[in-house]
């Protein structure tokens, strides 16, 4: 009997160790699930950019929580993901290019739209393929595919951020999961010239880093010249990437357009692509050109215009981008007037000469006023003082010696559009003038006096005039004899 007692107590005591068993191995209320989710942000994005993730790789799960990762159903037929070191096998840059070009049957967030540089994504624990759309208009950027993780580690959930502007490190190459700011400047050596002198333009660009998913990549750079201008005879541009000349017919073609007034230079695609894993630095691009200041920019502000062309997703849709460059020459007109000595009637024919010295020795040009005696000269520069001498006096009238300095001043621009609007003309450091850019003056000038040839006055002593009249008696009298004794010799 005492036996049977103490096998009982023996399996009371081992069902109660079995309960303490089964409650220690009870999944916890708190365990990692495939309803998990964390946020990750995609950054360096523009605003109007559409974002979508795709999962690619998920967690897998069992009653008691997280045991491993495992590839989608529609990848890899939903097998375990391998692992070499820390790399994910089979995660290359290739996959991911391949796969951004086909995403059917693959989970998907909803797409969000940016309303600054960066969205806010969440996604339940795995990897996710993320694309950026530009926007449909104005687009800044082309993007090329990036991965963000959700990963558990020891002490929780841990997020892996997607940066548009990072490379992400793979099994055996880079993925450029990178994005290129798409934007096009336009520069002169400067703002301010003479009419017939030469401008040195430049175009600052970069090739996009294009990955395997675009397809029939177009980048092409035209320039334009809208008023003002006219390029240098026989132009052939500079083109350099990364600082490197490059030539038309190989990485290039060069096309100048029938009417002289513009031309296309259209990168290769194979040489396009081959710049994929370059940095950005690598791939800018410097085109350096000349044209000359027409009289045409007197009048209306001279414009040149330079565009972009590019394939900006990977279906092959374009985006365009331009920069219009002005430069400004200005003008002497309304503001200097030629008149006789009673200071307001107008005189034609008087010449006058400006000079670019001083000294009146380098000649800018000449000109000759007419019935309204307007004083003018086109094409200035508001960088230089010029010097005004009158040179030929009309017929009648004596030279007008002071030599007059003519500067451009207070220039005034459009805050849209940068286009000069209005200037004033000094003359001898006084405003004198206030010029609607293209017209004369809307404000009184100045007058340029020029004084009469004429009998001049007798003044001071008698000098020579009375010998004169002395000789003049002497001659009447000495007629007056001659005739007396002549009429007494014929009685």
């Amino acid at each position: 009997m005492k036996k049977m007692k103490k096998v009982f107590a023996l399996l009371v005591a081992m069902v109660m160790v079995m309960g303490m068993t089964m409650t220690t191995m009870a999944a916890p209320e708190n365990v990692p699930a495939a309803t998990d989710t964390a946020e990750v942000k995609v950054s360096n994005i523009e605003a109007g950019a559409t974002v979508t993730a795709y999962q690619i790789i998920e967690g897998k799960y069992n009653e008691f929580g997280f045991i491993g990762y495992k590839w989608v159903d529609s990848i890899n037929e939903g097998k375990d993901v391998a692992f070499n070191g820390d790399a994910v096998e089979g995660l290359t840059s290739d996959f991911i290019t391949s796969l951004a070009g086909n995403t059917g049957g693959l989970k998907a967030t909803a797409p969000v739209t940016a309303t600054g540089k960066e969205v806010t994504l969440t996604l339940n624990p795995g990897t996710w393929m993320v694309i950026v759309t530009p926007p449909a208009v104005n687009a800044e950027k082309i993007y090329n595919p990036m991965i963000a993780s959700v990963y558990y580690t020891a002490e929780g959930m841990a997020v892996g951020e997607a940066n548009a502007n990072d490379n992400w490190e793979l099994v055996t190459e880079d993925a450029y999961a990178k994005s290129t700011e798409m934007t096009v400047e336009k520069t002169a050596d400067q703002e301010n010239y003479e009419v017939g002198q030469t401008v040195n333009f430049t175009i600052n660009t970069t090739i996009p880093s294009y990955s395997k998913e675009y397809k029939d990549v177009v980048f092409k750079i035209s320039d334009t010249i809208v008023n003002g201008l006219r390029y240098t005879d026989g132009l052939q541009p500079t083109v350099t990437v990364g600082g490197e000349k490059v030539d038309a017919g190989e990485e290039y073609t060069y096309t100048p357009a029938e009417n002289g007034l513009s031309f296309v230079i259209n990168f290769d695609e194979t040489y396009i692509k081959s710049l994929a894993e370059k940095t950005a630095e690598e791939r800018a691009v410097v085109v350096s050109y000349s044209a000359v200041i027409t009289e045409d920019a007197v009048v209306k502000v001279a414009e040149n215009k330079a565009t972009i062309d590019y394939t900006r997703n990977p279906s092959g849709e374009t985006g365009h981008k331009e920069n219009t460059e002005y430069t400004f020459t200005f003008e002497l007109d309304g503001v200097m007037q030629k008149v006789e000595d009673d200071d307001k009637t107008p005189l034609a024919g008087a010449e006058f000469t400006l000079y670019k010295d001083a000294d009146c020795k380098i000649e800018f040009g000449k000109y000759t006023t007419t019935d309204d005696g307007n004083i003018k000269f086109e094409g200035l520069d508001a960088d230089t003082s010029y010097y005004l001498k009158e040179t030929k006096a009309p017929a009648g009238f004596s030279l007008n010696d002071h030599v007059y300095e003519i500067k451009i001043g207070d220039i005034e621009k459009d805050k849209e559009t940068g286009k000069v609007t209005n200037y004033t003309v000094y003359v001898d450091g006084e405003a004198k003038g206030t010029v609607e850019y293209g017209k004369p003056a809307q404000t009184p000038g100045m007058n340029v006096i020029n004084t009469k040839l004429s009998s001049l006055p007798s003044t001071g002593g008698i000098g020579t005039t009375i010998f004169t009249i002395g000789g003049c008696v002497i001659m009447i009298a000495a007629a007056g004899l001659f005739f007396a004794s002549r009429r007494k010799e014929s009685k």
